[in-house]
């Protein structure tokens, strides 16, 4: 209703007081129960939600056309050993983002989809655009992208249809959560696929191994790694291969120049994937990280203090 100063007073109703179903022919009536204007929200299963505003008591010959809406389809996939694999018969929701504005169509459009055998999903008759709030009737008004989150447990990712009314070969990515690492003592060690390091068992052959998992930005780690070149030669001399790996991504000349700058005699890598999922991959719970493995390189040893490493090694022996 608008007020004497010009401005509108707004009451907000539920299907249980103001509604209708549409019959055979689609026909609709409504109840009102004051002079003033509505806004009518069409909320359909076969097409998408549509909010008509500003509708006048009394009015007799209102048509609406339902827009078909727009599609999103992809693919919900989770990180292992660098790789995407599809995550299978599970549950996802999309959902409006939006969960104040008076503009939005009604948390029942919010709907669940179920992924098929290979990690596909797909979602129809979504609303594209939204009214910005505040706005009154007006045709010249540009309608802006409605932005809308699909979500998988603690995943979730945004869209908006900026360009048509479809979102194709979408992805949603599950990466590992670092709250459920692994020890890994007392196996094998994962796979250097993703750190690209020669580590062949004729080089390493009757060797033990130290892992440095460092970031080259943070003081803790650089310090470990000084410690470590000034105990290279006697770790050498003990039989023991020490590898070095950069965990976050920075640039390889940055990185090369570190390491001639220290003088750095042991290899050292970076990572060529996702540092979350290197981290649960390796059980990386902080930096920097040592892992001990002994000759048949099963670990030994993790997450120890590097003035701890004599101790390990009378251990290991």
């Amino acid at each position: 209703r608008q007020r004497e100063n010009g401005k509108f007073s707004w009451t907000y109703s539920s299907y249980s007081t103001l509604s209708d179903i549409t019959d055979e022919q689609g026909r609709f009536a409504i109840e009102l129960e004051g002079d003033a204007e509505y806004n009518l929200r069409f909320s359909p299963d076969n097409q998408a939600a549509i909010i008509i505003y500003d509708i006048p008591a009394g009015k007799k010959d209102l048509k609406v056309t339902l827009p078909e809406g727009g599609t999103v389809s992809g693919r919900l996939l989770r990180m292992e050993k660098g790789k995407k694999v599809p995550v299978t018969h599970a549950e996802l929701k999309i959902q409006q983002t939006d969960r104040t504005s008076y503009t939005h169509l009604g948390f029942d459009r919010d709907r669940t989809t179920v992924t098929n055998s290979d990690g596909r999903f797909r979602f129809e008759h979504i609303r594209t655009k939204i009214r910005p709030s505040g706005s009154r009737s007006d045709e010249s008004w540009d309608y802006v992208p409605r932005v809308w989150e699909i979500l998988y447990g603690n995943t979730s990712k945004t869209i908006a249809f900026y360009d048509g009314a479809t979102i194709e070969d979408f992805e949603l990515v599950v990466k590992p959560s670092l709250t459920d690492i692994q020890s890994l003592v007392g196996g094998a060690l994962p796979g250097f696929d993703c750190i690209e390091i020669d580590l062949s068992v004729a080089q390493n052959k009757d060797k033990a191994m130290l892992i440095c998992f460092f970031d080259m930005n943070q003081r803790p780690s650089r310090h470990a790694i000084i410690q470590l070149v000034r105990q290279a030669k006697e770790l050498k001399q003990k039989n023991l291969a020490v590898i070095a790996i950069q965990i976050s991504k920075v640039a390889e000349d940055t990185l090369n120049k570190w390491i001639k700058n220290q003088s750095i005699s042991f290899p050292v890598r970076m990572v060529q994937i996702d540092e979350e999922e290197i981290r649960f991959n390796w059980g990386v719970k902080s930096l920097p990280w040592l892992i001990l493995t002994d000759r048949e390189h099963t670990v030994r040893s993790e997450g120890f203090a590097l003035a701890e490493l004599d101790e390990k090694l009378k251990a290991n022996k």
